[in-house]
């Protein structure tokens, strides 16, 4: 049995949640700055914010956890 690219290529799970974020934020209508109020307590971690949108810093799941329960979300696995 041949596998096809998409069961053959793991998805991204990096830039899903990198993208995730970022349209999420948008719709709540906050910006960077804002986020990083809610979630860190202080808007110096607006970099790690847009590091996460960008995909060029590696999301722990303790941080990704930390982001998306400020934006009321959470991670669900589901078997294929």
């Amino acid at each position: 049995m041949k596998l096809t690219t998409e069961e053959v290529i793991p998805l991204d799970l990096k830039t899903e949640a990198a993208v995730f974020i970022r349209e999420k934020r948008i719709a709540m209508g906050l910006s960077q700055y804002a986020l990083a109020k809610i979630v860190f307590g202080n808007t110096d971690s607006r970099n790690r914010i847009h590091k996460l949108e960008n995909g060029d810093r590696g999301i722990g799941l303790e941080t990704l956890g930390q982001v998306l329960s400020h934006m009321n979300c959470y991670i669900e696995f589901k078997e294929r």
